[in-house]
């Protein structure tokens, strides 16, 4: 049955799955009468979210199952997408890897005026560190910073750097390290939780950083920055990544937030 969407509610039933009308497989329906696939309106949820809330074409106002159309393909990419009952002798259709792996990390819902992890899916973060510069980014007002509340611009892709110590145990301090890409940036949080920042940043197009810190968890947050940057990682005193998150996936909390 078709269902118009908030932007919370989009992001919310994308999270449920592409199977979760009592099984049955499910496709997006837009305002200008496109389908989407899973896969598609994650890759471009923050872009349908924006348009729920300006009311745009692109914004997706129903959610539907495919019952018997063995031919019915996403509108942008181009994949078909799976039917109920009529799928014999065809290939079967995948949702996409990044989908999948999106599926799988711990998601935030909103309950009340309280923000917080959902505890049935949510993982706990050992490190203090990460659970403080997290929730800082989860409110969409992360800027490096550092103890006087100043950030300094690097001259080069790594030169703002910190000397970090290879043998710290302080596992209360670290520094945020907000990157600016000249191409977007993905973060596979799996990969890269505990590396080493410097090798990782090697690898990234970055135009400039930002490296705020060190602060503690008992830092206050930090004002919203502009241009929000590309990738901001949370970094021990010991130069490993504890955290992290990509301006995607900043935008798919604000709009499951319901920020406007």
């Amino acid at each position: 049955m078709a269902h118009k969407f908030t932007a919370e509610q989009f992001m919310a039933a994308l999270r449920d799955g592409p199977y979760a009308d009592g099984g049955y497989p499910l496709f997006f329906v837009t305002a200008d009468g496109e389908s989407l696939s899973y896969s598609t309106a994650y890759a471009e949820r923050a872009a349908i979210s924006k348009a729920i809330r300006l009311g745009e074409g692109s914004a997706v106002i129903a959610r539907e199952v495919n019952w018997e159309n063995p031919e019915l393909y996403d509108d942008i990419s181009g994949d078909r997408i799976e039917s109920a009952y009529a799928e014999e002798g065809l290939e079967p259709v995948r949702a996409s890897a990044e989908y999948l792996r999106w599926l799988k990390r711990p998601q935030v819902v909103r309950r009340g005026d309280e923000r917080k992890p959902n505890p049935e899916t949510s993982t706990v973060v050992g490190v203090g560190l990460a659970v403080a510069v997290l929730g800082v980014l989860g409110w969409l007002g992360y800027k490096a910073f550092s103890g006087s509340g100043t950030t300094t611009p690097a001259s080069g892709p790594l030169s703002a750097l910190p000397h970090f110590n290879p043998v710290s145990t302080d596992m209360e301090q670290g520094y945020t390290i907000a990157v600016f890409a000249t191409a977007p940036v993905t973060l596979d949080h799996d990969a890269v939780q505990g590396k080493s920042v410097t090798p990782y940043l090697e690898q990234l197009p970055i135009d400039h950083i930002v490296v705020g810190g060190p602060f503690t968890k008992k830092t206050a947050p930090p004002p919203p920055m502009d241009p929000m940057p590309s990738l901001v990682l949370a970094v021990d005193m010991r130069g490993n990544i504890v955290g992290g998150m990509t301006r995607e996936e900043a935008e798919e909390i604000k709009a499951l937030m319901g920020s406007k």
